[in-house]
């Protein structure tokens, strides 16, 4: 489908949702599209026809699984949809909902600081996700592959952090430019912070002061994450108790992808406020694909129809 063909497509209202399904069925039948894990499941929402297991939408095309892109390698038409969606759910208060939802489990919860964190955040994606294509069915969340920049001679120079992509700050840490400037956050604030310049920082763009802490994914990172050979290492346990039998593992994907939340600062700093900046997603996009790499490498389908299920032996999944 070409560029004109996507821009004459009519969006459509979420149609009628399904009856309450059993338990047993979550996620293939709901009445609440977040909850849904199958494109069938959510056809209903987007006012489509279920065709020989395929849902075909209004436009005559079918609803596809997202394709999630590095986000430079977007096309501009792609990359301006995305951010046009964004936007709407700005306006629509759904994006102010979902970064709520984050707010609320940022301490005190499984999705923080233990083997939670990927597959919580997995799922958060997804609705996010979800929200996104219920604006634009052909959209998918892009991701910021920062080992990109961490080669740069001066990472800050990044055209992620130009007015193309996340925009640009004042010299007090305020998003003003590029498509969120001026975005409230749900603590009041008029825009979305990052980190703000130094008084004594002198360089070509004194208003891009980011890495004051923190650091960018590397290379060296991201091999000594798909090297991890035990589920242990990888969901990992980032604050043991005391009495844990399991050590920190200053390698583990929670922790690097932390530095990243330091570097770009300002809201991204803590997890109660990193979902207002809209590179929360995109971080965390790309923080996934690293999960699914691993993954993918250590627990390929022959390991988990065999070694896993040895797990959910004694589990009832008819209860």
């Amino acid at each position: 489908m070409d560029r004109m063909t996507r821009r004459r497509l009519t969006r459509q209202i979420p149609g009628p949702a399904p009856q309450q399904a059993a338990t047993r069925f979550r996620g293939l039948f709901s009445n609440d599209p977040y909850e849904c894990m199958t494109l069938i499941c959510l056809c209903p929402f987007f006012q489509g026809i279920i065709q020989e297991n395929e849902c075909i939408l209004s436009t005559g095309y079918p609803l596809g699984m997202a394709w999630r892109k590095e986000y430079r390698l977007m096309t501009e038409d792609e990359r301006n949809r995305y951010h046009n969606a964004l936007n709407a759910l700005k306006r629509n208060g759904v994006y102010d909902w979902l970064s709520r939802i984050h707010l609320e489990v940022s301490v005190g919860s499984g999705a923080h600081s233990g083997p939670g964190f990927l597959p919580w955040h997995r799922e958060f994606l997804k609705r996010f996700e979800i929200a996104l294509r219920l604006i634009d069915p052909y959209l998918a969340i892009p991701y910021f592959d920062s080992v990109m920049d961490s080669y740069l001679p001066d990472p800050r120079d990044s055209i992620v952090f130009s007015d193309l992509f996340v925009g640009q700050t004042d010299a007090f840490g305020n998003v003003v430019t590029g498509p969120f400037a001026y975005w409230p956050t749900l603590e009041g604030r008029p825009t979305i912070s990052r980190h703000k310049t130094l008084k004594n920082e002198s360089t070509s763009c004194p208003f891009r002061a980011l890495g004051q802490e923190g650091q960018l994914l590397t290379e060296a990172q991201v091999n000594n994450i798909v090297a991890q050979n035990t589920i242990e290492n990888t969901l990992a346990f980032t604050a043991p108790q005391v009495g844990c039998p399991y050590r920190n593992n200053y390698g583990a994907i929670e922790y690097v992808h932390s530095s990243v939340h330091l570097w770009i600062g300002g809201n991204m700093k803590p997890p109660s406020t990193s979902a207002n900046d809209p590179i929360f997603f995109v971080h965390h996009s790309f923080v996934d694909y690293l999960f699914e790499l691993w993954r993918q490498m250590r627990q390929p389908r022959e390991y988990r129809e065999t070694v896993s299920k040895l797990a959910f032996r004694n589990i009832d999944f008819q209860k």
